[in-house]
């Protein structure tokens, strides 16, 4: 069972819309809940993470990155592969955006 942590400084929690330690306890539950060999496992990590912090999106917008780096199963192939993926709450309508080209 794996356990991150949140590496951040005393400055930045004091203003963090939700407490650091509420966000590991969910960032954690879903990690070790979820199948991280799936290869939905990103898109629904974040999604559920998302839900998490709903009640707190009235006054706040969220964006998660997430990095996965996946190691070849063939020890002869070195070759790493490293997934993106992101999600957000953000209501267009009442939030706003700018589209650029």
């Amino acid at each position: 069972m794996a356990h991150l942590t949140i590496a951040s400084d005393a400055a930045n929690e004091k203003l963090a819309p939700v407490a650091k330690d509420k966000v590991e306890a969910a960032i954690n539950k879903l990690f070790n809940k979820l199948d991280t060999s799936d290869d939905l496992f990103a898109r629904t990590f974040i999604d559920l993470l998302l839900d998490t912090l709903k009640e707190y999106a009235i006054q706040y917008k969220f964006f998660i990155n997430l990095n996965a780096i996946l190691n070849s199963a063939d020890t002869k192939n070195i070759n790493v592969n490293i997934k993106n993926s992101f999600g957000s709450l953000w209501d267009k309508a009442k939030d706003g955006y700018y589209n650029f080209k």
